[in-house]
């Protein structure tokens, strides 16, 4: 079982080294060299930003630079996050066109959305071959009020700690707060906007952000 479990570790690193404008050794310093960690953390970058290749070209045709700004902005942050540096290295170009007023910045922003459809297609496809869609864990949902306030007080003190928590309890947490919310909960952290996902938790539990 360990060699089958090294093999396959093996075959998603291969895929993953493969992905071009992914530096994964830069990814997985930021997931502290845990691949099934680092896995979740693109997973969620897929499912938060398949929309945005939409949304940039749609924006790009527009005179709505406000949104486009505010999109690519969070696209430089969260495609830094899991070491896809082209992309992120692309968007704060594209920033700086906005600022600046550029002539060309819709054209830079279809091509950014190009960018991003072709690498999440690459990591869908470097992750699609590692799903088990039989991997599931029964959960004790008496330990869900503990979980959902230690998930909250490190949102609270932004403590990055937080992440990896809610990853590695991610399935209480679906079972919890429902998969809908328990997913959009786990997006917002992956992407480390820390003071949504406390909103949504709290939203949840009926109770105030300090509280």
């Amino acid at each position: 079982a360990a060699t089958e479990k090294a093999d396959t570790t093996d075959r998603l690193t291969d895929r993953l080294s493969a992905v071009e404008g992914l530096n994964l050794q830069r990814g997985l310093e930021l997931a502290r060299n845990r691949l099934e960690f680092y896995e979740r953390l693109i997973s969620l970058f897929i499912g938060r930003h398949i929309d945005d290749v939409q949304h940039l070209q749609r924006l790009a045709a527009s005179d709505d630079s406000q949104s486009l700004e505010a999109l690519v902005h969070a696209l430089r942050g969260a495609s830094g996050s899991i070491g896809a540096q082209a992309l992120s290295e692309q968007a704060a170009t594209l920033l700086k066109a906005i600022h600046r007023g550029d002539p060309d910045v819709a054209d830079q922003a279809r091509r950014l959305s190009d960018v991003l459809g072709q690498l999440l297609d690459d990591l869908d496809h470097a992750l699609g071959k590692n799903a088990d869609p039989q991997r599931t864990r029964e959960v004790d949902i008496a330990r869900a009020p503990d979980v959902l306030s230690h998930l909250k007080q490190l949102l609270q003190s932004g403590n990055f700690e937080a992440n990896e928590f809610a990853h590695k309890e991610r399935d209480l947490l679906y079972a919890a707060l429902g998969e809908p919310m328990g997913e959009q909960l786990l997006k917002e952290i992956a992407a480390f906007d820390f003071d949504k996902a406390l909103t949504l938790l709290v939203a949840n539990q009926g109770d105030s952000p300090a509280g």
